[in-house]
Parts: structure tokens; sequence; C-alpha cells
């Protein structure tokens, strides 16, 4: 996913990723190329306070680079105690609750901006970005964009039946399980061509047009 998201996005992009993405090798790519992360982290997630070293006090081993540890979840305040703002989340406005916590997660030199936000109906999340400029309401709009992804993928499988492709063949021999190992050879002449134009009709090798059953779906 860095790799994509470096060789297509223009400097000073922001990428809006998943939680599984919101990981040192990404953050260290994306700061390199001078690319923007708003991202989602897990609510047991345990940042860093920033650590100020004291000149007269010395020990052995390796200097300290982080701070204390500090986890994030207790640091959920009553929605009235919180900051309150109206953002447009899912197709339409709502209130939100949020906190902005500046720590560091993934570098000892570089902190990233941590939003704790709530939603009216009590639903919590931590947000976090390496946009350091960016308000709360800003992050947690731009986060919410995401949901399209998700919009996108109930309608392929639910509705239009994207990932619905089945590779056997009614002119084939039933099996009771996935055969281990398709050789096209132990097939008469006949069959293998409507093999080859089964596995054309939705897969390519690794083609440009590697899931072309997909795609079209996603046309659709």
């Amino acid at each position: 996913m860095a790799d994509l998201c470096v060789t297509y996005a223009t400097v000073g992009s922001y990428l809006v990723l998943d939680a599984y993405f919101a990981c040192e090798p990404v953050l260290t790519r994306f700061r390199r190329h001078q690319l923007q992360l708003i991202s989602r982290v897990r609510r047991s997630t345990v940042a860093y306070a920033p650590f100020s070293a004291v000149p007269s006090v010395k020990g052995r081993g390796r200097p300290r680079q982080w701070g204390s540890k500090v986890k994030l979840q207790p640091l959920f305040a009553p929605r009235e105690h919180c900051q309150q703002a109206q953002v447009w989340l899912y197709g339409q406005l709502v209130t939100v609750y949020y906190q902005c916590f500046t720590f560091h997660w993934d570098s000892p030199d570089t902190p990233v901006l941590f939003v704790l936000t709530q939603l009216s109906n009590g639903r919590q999340m931590i947000l976090l970005t390496t946009d350091l400029t960016l308000s709360g309401p800003e992050v947690i709009a731009a986060y919410g964009l995401r949901f399209k992804i998700e919009v996108t993928f109930r309608t392929l499988v639910h509705l239009l039946g994207g990932f619905a492709y089945r590779f056997w063949l009614k002119a084939m021999t039933t099996a009771p399980t996935w055969p281990s190992n398709l050789i096209l050879a132990d097939y008469p002449e006949v069959l293998q061509i409507q093999i080859l134009a089964k596995v054309e009709a939705f897969v390519r090798g690794a083609s440009p047009q590697e899931k072309r059953f997909v795609n079209l779906n996603a046309i659709a």
C-alpha cells in the first residue's frame, strides 16, 4: 500500500487509510515523500509523551529516547466536557465530540495528532494524522470519506454479485473439494478450451486486467 501511495500520490496529498495501514513502515515512507496520513487506530493504542533529557542525570546503556507511555482509551472525557462540532459524516450533518492530543507514536522525533472522537450514539474511535495543523473536525470529516469504500464493497457483494464468480464448469466431473492439482492436459481438448474461456472471463494471470469479472461489476 505504501508503494502504491508513493507512486501515484502527488507531494502534499492526504491519504485516508484503514487502521491496518497505520504503522511505522507506512508512516516512514509517507514522511520521506511528503505525504500526509489520516487513519484510525485501535482504542488500545499506547502513545508516548515527549521526552526531555536531563543533562545531570546519566545512566548506563543507550540514552533514552521515548517519554512515558500514555494509554489513549482512558483519555476519553464525558461528552459534555469535549469540544463539539457539526461535521458532514456519512452523507449527513452530525454532531461530533472530540479531543485533540499530540503525542509520539511511531517515531521519538516526530509527533502525530490523535483525535479522540465520540458520536452522538456513543460510539468512540481514535483517529490519527501526521499533519499537526489539521483541526479535529477536519480529520473526522476526512476519515468519514472512507465510508464510500465500504458502501462500494457492500454493493458489489450483495447487489451486483461481483465476488460470486465460480470456476467450476457443468461440463466437468463433479468433485467434493477444490482440485488440488488442476492440469489442463488431464482433460479432453474440448474441455480445455472451455476451462480457458472460463478463466479468461474473470482473471487473466498478472495482466493489468487481473480481475476482469470484478472490474465489470464495479463499472456497472
